[in-house]
């Protein structure tokens, strides 16, 4: 099964798992309550956690935490059936890797992705509900889940990693390159 956004996923979880597999909570802190509980539900394997109405935020601009937590949400984001045990999920991710087929990008002028532009001074990270999501971090991570994708300069050669993104200020983040990783070969 295959999914073109979050939503679709989270429809999903709840027709293919159940009622409770995703959660509501409405009235959170970004600098508290969102990573506090989200870090509780995961250590027991809990539901997805859908955060709206974020203290100082408008409704709609929300947070999604633990989509990925237990195996069953993993089949299901990779199109294999969550009901098989997790030997054998594992067994059929491994075949199913197996027959994958990059797809070329395609070139548009707009789509979904283009509806919602920032650019020179309107650039304003900090409109977003990133969450503090533990008490030591150095602020807060708008990216944890996420792809960064970097060119080498000099040799033009790409690399996706996942690295955190700590906002700085409304136009700037800092990535958490870890030292024996491609993107902090070329940074």
């Amino acid at each position: 099964m295959a999914f073109t956004d979050l939503r679709e996923f989270l429809d999903a979880a709840v027709r293919t798992l159940g009622e409770g597999e995703v959660r509501k909570i409405d009235g959170a802190s970004w600098d508290s309550e969102i990573g506090c509980v989200t870090e509780m539900m995961a250590e027991h394997g809990g539901p997805i956690l859908l955060f709206d109405r974020i203290t100082g935020y408008p409704a709609g601009f929300r947070v999604v935490s633990n989509f990925l937590m237990t195996p069953q949400r993993h089949a299901l984001a990779l199109g294999i059936s969550p009901d098989l045990p997790r030997l054998e999920l594992l067994r059929a991710w491994k075949e199913r890797s197996k027959q994958l087929k990059p797809i070329p990008p395609t070139k548009v002028k707009d789509g979904p992705v283009t509806r919602n532009v920032m650019e020179g001074s309107a650039i304003d990270i900090e409109r977003f509900p990133a969450p503090q999501w533990h008490k030591q971090d150095g602020g807060r991570y708008i990216g944890t889940g996420h792809m960064v994708i970097t060119r080498d300069p000099d040799t033009g050669w790409v690399n996706m990693g996942t690295y955190r993104a700590c906002i700085k200020s409304k136009d700037r983040l800092t990535l958490w390159m870890i030292e024996d990783r491609h993107g902090r070969e070329m940074a």
